[in-house]
């Protein structure tokens, strides 16, 4: 699977992998990874411009133009929603903003079904399922602000970030390689 970043040893190293179920009793070091996989992570997908909190960077790309046009698109549409993601901002923007985000990613999870299933990609049947759990999630989102409540910035960037760093770097990723083995870039 890919990964947001690789350890490479200068020098002759011992490397050890702990299953994760006997660090579940040692609640101090669970924290610590967790807060450092956090910081890694933040480095990658967060920009530090206050108006662009979610920048494209190469590693994203699932080497597909369409989708990583797509892709980069739906950053854009985050990042309007997190400026309008204040307890003053006006009813309408935020409404606008999910619409957005949710037509978009209607548009581009059809796009994208349509592309795996003319490729034949094996794994297409799961992917599409996880794209039914996405869409709900927005809804809920959409639902939350045409109520008249603005969802927490924080559980909205919690949200994106997952969908971003696991969607795009995990499983869009396998059938970008899929794809790229049948002359598909």
């Amino acid at each position: 699977l890919p990964y947001l970043f690789c350890l490479r040893a200068l020098e002759e190293t011992a490397v050890l992998q702990i299953p994760g179920g006997i660090l579940e009793g040692v609640p101090n070091l669970r924290w610590k990874l967790f807060e450092s996989q956090q910081q890694r992570v933040a480095s990658v997908v967060y920009s530090g411009d206050e108006k662009e909190v979610f920048i494209w960077r190469d590693t994203f790309s699932v080497n597909v133009a369409q989708m990583d046009r797509h892709h980069m698109r739906l950053i854009e549409i985050a990042n309007a929603i997190i400026r309008h993601l204040h307890r003053d901002a006006d009813r309408d923007s935020p409404a606008r903003a999910f619409d957005a985000l949710v037509d978009y990613t209607n548009h581009h999870f059809a796009a994208e079904e349509k592309l795996i299933a003319l490729c034949a990609y094996p794994g297409a049947e799961r992917h599409n399922e996880k794209h039914a759990g996405l869409i709900l999630r927005m809804a809920e989102y959409q639902e939350q602000v045409l109520g008249g409540n603005v969802p927490e910035k924080a559980g909205f960037l919690h949200f994106f970030e997952s969908w971003l760093v696991r969607r795009i770097l995990k499983e869009d990723r396998k059938y970008g390689a899929f794809l790229n083995a049948k002359g598909v870039y």
